[in-house]
């Protein structure tokens, strides 16, 4: 949690993604740490390659235009 924090500091636009085995816990930490996603244990690792995509995926132009509106 400690390096989270960090990483929030130091590298802003890098996500992270929190893999918990309590649901609880996970949920409340992905919302602090402005996660881009949590994953809960166990997950199948084809999960985790969709998510891991997902994130690290660039915004397009127009994407990011549309988001700022």
């Amino acid at each position: 949690i400690e390096f989270v924090g960090f990483r929030k500091i130091t590298c802003p636009h890098t996500p992270v993604i929190l893999h918990s085995g309590d649901i609880n816990d996970g949920t409340d930490y992905a919302g602090e740490f402005d996660a881009a996603a949590c994953i809960h244990k166990p997950y199948e690792v084809t999960m985790l390659l969709s998510v891991l995509r997902t994130v690290t995926q660039p915004v397009s132009t127009e994407q990011a235009a549309v988001s700022l509106v």
